[in-house]
């Protein structure tokens, strides 16, 4: 009995010690990213992803998607995408809704993209509200590039076309 306890109590304080590297590591991804050093953020943010911090995977998703100190992978940045909102993170949802509606990464399936995007907004993330609006009245957000910015190309068309 004794002993069990002993295990059991090793298993937990590895659990929390686990926890305080991926958290670290984290913060420290998320710093050299706002500082624009993205070799570095990218390494601190895969370490605490390995660690089980479902806020990397979101970050990593970011930079993988919009090629930030890596080659750009839009089908790793939608597991990535999928990795986090699994782990609560509730940005990923609109992310992951915007690479279903696109086709980036991922087979384009409106439903899916729906399905996500209302989630999204359901957990009050304002992106997700936009994003659900976007696919409610527009064609899969065609008007986006696939970092998920505006395609003058695409909108000034379809706003003169609208206009005149």
């Amino acid at each position: 009995m004794k002993r069990s306890f002993v295990v059991q109590l090793a298993i937990l304080l590895s659990g929390l010690a686990l926890t305080g590297t991926a958290l670290a590591g984290f913060d420290e991804a998320l710093k050299a990213f706002q500082a624009k050093d993205f070799p570095a953020a990218l390494g601190e943010a895969r370490k605490a992803d390995a660690a089980g911090d479902p806020r990397s995977s979101y970050l990593l998703g970011i930079m993988l998607q919009a090629g930030l100190g890596v080659a750009a992978d839009p089908a790793q940045a939608a597991a990535l995408y999928e990795k986090a909102a699994k782990g609560g993170v509730v940005g990923a949802y609109s992310k992951l809704a915007q690479a279903y509606a696109r086709g980036a990464g991922v087979p384009r399936d409106k439903d899916k993209a729906l399905a996500l995007a209302r989630r999204a907004a359901q957990l009050n993330d304002p992106e997700g509200a936009y994003v659900l609006s976007a696919i409610l009245s527009s064609d899969y957000l065609g008007y986006l590039d696939a970092a998920g910015k505006p395609d003058m190309a695409v909108v000034v068309p379809k706003a003169d076309a609208k206009l005149f």
